[in-house]
């Protein structure tokens, strides 16, 4: 049973999500803009996908980061207990909910995205899921400290 004592910082949770928030959109924004902007070009253009999403995914998207974000700044202050503050405790919090996060909806893009399966995307996906997650981690473990450990 995790136990929330008077220690555990909900502010510096909130605070080091809402960072790693931003930082995940900056990295997922640089891998689908600059880097894969072409590859969804040539997609849309063969009739592949929509040239409009439907749903309004960039809204979704950059919440559901920001949401991301909060989740693993609040395991990371959680697993700190058991695996000690710090950056190798961030990398492993950030390592495990990459993995979890994008390994399975990669390897699911993989096999039923009709876009040519050895194609950027589901690689770009992949992989830049799980160095965003890891990146907004380091983030938020830096940002987060009991409120014992601020006095």
């Amino acid at each position: 049973m995790i136990r929330m004592d008077e220690k555990f910082n909900w502010g510096r949770v909130v605070v080091g999500g809402a960072l790693a928030g931003v930082a995940m959109n900056i990295i997922s924004g640089i891998i689908n803009m600059p880097i894969l902007n072409e590859t969804y070009e040539d997609l849309v253009a063969q009739g592949v996908y929509e040239k409009v999403p439907r749903s309004p995914f960039i809204v979704l998207h950059v919440l559901g980061l920001f949401v991301l974000g909060v989740v693993v700044a609040w395991l990371y202050a959680v697993a700190r207990h058991r695996l000690g503050p710090g950056a190798r405790s961030a990398l492993v919090v950030g390592a495990v909910v990459g993995f979890v996060a994008s390994v399975p909806s990669g390897l699911s893009q993989a096999s039923w995205d009709p876009a040519p399966y050895f194609g950027p995307l589901w690689w770009w996906w992949l992989l830049g899921g799980f160095i965003k997650v890891t990146v907004g981690t380091f983030i938020a473990a830096a940002i987060y400290t009991e409120d014992e450990e601020e006095e």
